[in-house]
């Protein structure tokens, strides 16, 4: 999913959830899942070759920037109570009651928000997200207490 934590257009938000409301509001498709958030900017191109700044800074073919709040951050508590009905849905996947959470990239900048997230999953009756970290794009390594 994409939420975006952005300042500069108060766009902060599921973007492209229609899918996964529909999937709640009718149970179809009926598999078992768990949600990957795109915790990176939106560009016009995929994959196009062109090296990814990590100034943040608007750049040509760039949708949305993506920013990371800190950790006290209000937005993240809306983030976390959009993910919490699909956390709480049979079928979202779980290991040891922890329901699985991918971000896509792994970004030292996301820590303040995953830690709060674990925090309000452990709030909500979960023992915490259980956090995959799918590209890490030869980031320094970053230690993620989950």
């Amino acid at each position: 999913h994409y939420w975006f934590y952005d300042e500069n257009n108060n766009n902060t938000g599921p973007t492209l959830g229609l899918p996964l409301a529909k999937l709640l509001e009718d149970g179809e498709p009926n598999i078992k899942f768990c949600l990957n958030w795109a915790n990176v900017k939106w560009g016009m191109k995929w994959m196009s070759g062109t090296k990814v700044r990590s100034d943040f800074q608007p750049v040509t073919g760039v949708l949305q920037q993506q920013y990371f709040p800190n950790y006290n951050d209000s937005r993240i508590v809306e983030h976390y109570l959009w993910l919490r009905q699909f956390f709480h849905h049979p079928n979202n996947i779980k290991i040891d009651g922890r329901p699985v959470f991918m971000i896509y990239e792994k970004k030292p900048m996301a820590i303040p928000v995953l830690q709060r997230m674990a925090e309000l999953a452990k709030e909500d009756g979960f023992p915490g997200p259980y956090l995959s970290v799918g590209f890490t794009n030869n980031t320094p390594t970053v230690e993620f207490p989950y």
